[in-house]
């Protein structure tokens, strides 16, 4: 036997279409057989003018709550406690919202998967809008939506978690899910608390993840009707601290592995750290490590600078002691400089030194920036002077005249088609609005020769690597090597504005 438990709250300022919503929920779900509901009132209705509007539909259901809004924390302990002290036939759990509309019957197939499997829950697809086709319609009925969500199933499992979500009530009572005595917030981060006590009751040698079966389709609005409410953000740094004291900076790093696209959880993971640096002296300590024997020895590969990655204190320039990615950035980059090529640095900044760097190396360089103190080479050695000592000044003096100035923007270079070998652009592109980042690329592109390299890194998260990493294809660009997107435990990290990371590119005309 199933039951739904669903937290219904209205919003005042929103009330007619949250109760329109709340109603095309019902109707939906009485379309289904046996439905047995568990509903706790969390606001505005009274109990009464609630009970009014279950009554109109043929479910078994009981009303809990009384029209407070006691947050989504404990209106779950207390539904899930409800129900294993008081149904002895319950062997299912559904968490649901009034912002659903469902197929008849859409729980069948999931639950069938429960039972010929050892999984603690499962999910169905959802669309959070529907077809064109569909949506135009002002007056398109719920029936309409209903057969529309019954078309659009598949038989295929991916990992994620979505609500609506059915769980197992024999595992969930092992689990003391959503507790109070730790998340005493109203809300948030209750859903990772119970991964986290499903990753344990599996067993993290199996490395569980949570699952979808788009067998069901299940519409979801996600209206984020409760990030109106007052005090959210203490609600939300509440239940973050009480995760913490209940999983430790483990169940951070285990939430890292369980949203891989989410890199909140492995930044938490690592300020959690109490001296970062140690990893360092123990991988100096130790020589190379097996990723180090394998990852890092390709300097071709795309991926996260790690910490057992060639570092250097300088590059022509010897490096301020805060610059903290520019000892393996410019390392990394100097790999691809020939005595032959022809080299842009864009947006390469008046003090930095990696065009001087390529100076010394290459054939012929270019230095592009919006920067207009680029145009004076006095200006330009000034500023280095700002950050290096009167030796390094010197060999930046040394080599400025062999470099091509440009004032220019990244969106509109002002060289020929096909002109470079290599264009570098280091910790740069991330900073740019997203309709520039693709006119840069497009102009990186524009001015390579044919099998020449562009040698890029980023700040993370700063940058979308996602969407950077579509754009770059949709230009043409090609890895030089492979690509890997895993945040290792040993890459480089800093603290500065929330937490950053480095992440280098090497691509192919």
């Amino acid at each position: 036997m199933n039951i739904y438990m669903i937290p219904f709250f209205i919003n005042k300022e929103n009330y007619d279409e949250d109760m329109a919503m709340a109603y095309q929920c019902l109707e939906s779900l009485s379309y289904s057989k046996d439905v047995n509901l568990l509903i706790f009132n969390q606001g505005c209705l009274s109990n009464e003018e609630l009970d009014v509007i279950l009554q109109k539909f043929n479910f078994n259901y009981k009303l809990l709550g009384n029209g407070e809004n006691v947050g989504i924390t404990l209106s779950r302990y207390i539904g899930f406690r409800y129900i294993i002290e008081n149904y002895s036939n319950i062997d299912y759990i559904t968490e649901a919202h009034v912002d659903m509309i469902f197929p008849p019957n859409w729980q069948d197939p999931l639950i069938d998967y429960l039972n010929s499997s050892e999984e603690p829950m499962i999910s169905p697809k959802i669309v959070t809008d529907f077809s064109d086709e569909i949506s135009s319609n002002t007056t398109t009925s719920l029936e309409d939506k209903i057969k529309y969500l019954s078309t659009k199933g598949e038989d295929k499992i991916t990992q994620g978690f979505v609500h609506p979500v059915i769980h197992k009530l024999s595992i969930l009572k092992e689990l003391c899910p959503y507790d109070v005595g730790f998340l005493t917030g109203t809300q948030g981060y209750e859903d990772d608390s119970i991964l986290l006590g499903y990753n344990y009751y599996m067993g993290t040698s199996k490395k569980w993840m949570p699952k979808i079966y788009h067998k069901s389709c299940v519409y979801h609005k996600t209206l984020f009707q409760r990030f109106k409410l007052p005090n959210l953000s203490e609600s939300f740094n509440k239940n973050y601290q009480g995760l913490k004291l209940e999983y430790g900076s483990y169940g951070l790093k285990e939430l890292a592995r369980i949203y891989p696209d989410n890199s909140f959880f492995i930044r938490e993971y690592h300020k959690s750290i109490i001296d970062p640096d140690i990893y360092r002296k123990y991988n100096k300590y130790v020589g190379e490590n097996d990723f180090k024997r394998t990852s890092c020895i390709n300097k071709k590969s795309s991926r996260f600078i790690v910490t057992t990655d060639e570092e250097k204190t300088e590059c022509l320039l010897k490096f301020p002691n805060d610059w903290w990615s520019r000892c393996y950035e410019y390392t990394w980059a100097s790999n691809f400089s020939e005595e032959n090529d022809i080299c842009l640095d864009a947006a390469c900044g008046a003090p930095h030194p990696f065009k001087f760097y390529l100076a010394s190396i290459c054939k012929d360089v270019y230095a592009c920036d919006i920067d207009t103190d680029i145009l004076d080479k006095n200006k330009i050695l000034s500023r280095v002077s700002e950050y290096f000592d009167k030796e390094d000044v010197k060999k930046a003096a040394q080599y400025i005249d062999k470099i091509k100035f440009s004032n220019s923007s990244l969106t509109n270079l002002p060289y020929k088609d096909n002109k470079f070998d290599k264009i570098y652009c280091i910790s740069v592109i991330e900073h740019l609005p997203m309709g520039d980042i693709k006119k840069s690329i497009n102009e990186f592109y524009r001015v390579l020769r044919k099998d020449g390299l562009l040698v890029l890194t980023i700040d993370y998260p700063t940058a979308n690597l996602n969407l950077l990493v579509n754009c770059l294809k949709n230009t043409g660009f090609n890895f030089a090597d492979s690509f890997d997107c895993k945040i290792y435990p040993n890459a480089i990290y800093s603290k500065l504005l929330g937490g950053l990371y480095c992440f280098r590119l090497l691509l192919k005309k």
